[in-house]
């Protein structure tokens, strides 16, 4: 079966550069330190009960970055900066994937975000909200819009001047 769907798709620019925006997204999902995550070990079913009991019904938590950097000229140096996070609440993810599995395409969510040629920080994401309607359950529709919510929230906090 085909399914065409409408994507809302952000495309945002940031005041902040790369590193002091990225510096501070990290900071406001507040990533596990190393000595937890050794402590736990590689069991995948250890990292999931971590999250879960150390977030909150609110907090949005990392998952995973990725480094997409890349350097395009050897003699010049010149580096393209860009991440992608993999950003989500453990609780909330658990209960929409409890309700249709299906959801697990989509979360948790992802966020890129890159310097552009003229060292413009982008950031770019697809709204939850937007990929999940599709599945036609109230319950999901409604928890992620508060995603969408609370994802605005952290990149305008990262990008916030007076912190």
């Amino acid at each position: 079966m085909n399914e065409l769907i409408i994507i809302d798709h952000r495309y945002l620019k940031v005041s902040r550069n790369f590193e002091e925006f990225t510096n501070r997204l990290e900071e406001g999902l507040g990533i596990m330190a190393p000595e937890k995550i050794r402590h736990l070990g590689a069991d995948p079913a250890s990292m999931e009960t971590y999250l879960s009991e150390t977030s909150t019904n609110e907090s949005l938590v990392l998952y995973n970055i990725f480094d997409q950097s890349i350097t395009l000229d050897q003699f010049q140096k010149k580096k393209i900066k860009a991440k992608q996070y993999h950003i989500g609440n453990p609780k909330m993810i658990s209960k929409m994937t409890g309700i249709n599995s299906s959801t697990g395409l989509y979360l948790p969510i992802r966020l890129l975000v890159y310097e552009n040629p003229r060292q413009q920080v982008i950031v770019e994401y697809d709204l939850p909200f937007s990929l999940l309607e599709r599945l036609n359950n109230m319950e999901i529709d409604r928890e992620s819009i508060i995603l969408d919510k609370r994802l605005q929230m952290l990149i305008d906090q990262a990008d916030r001047k007076n912190l």
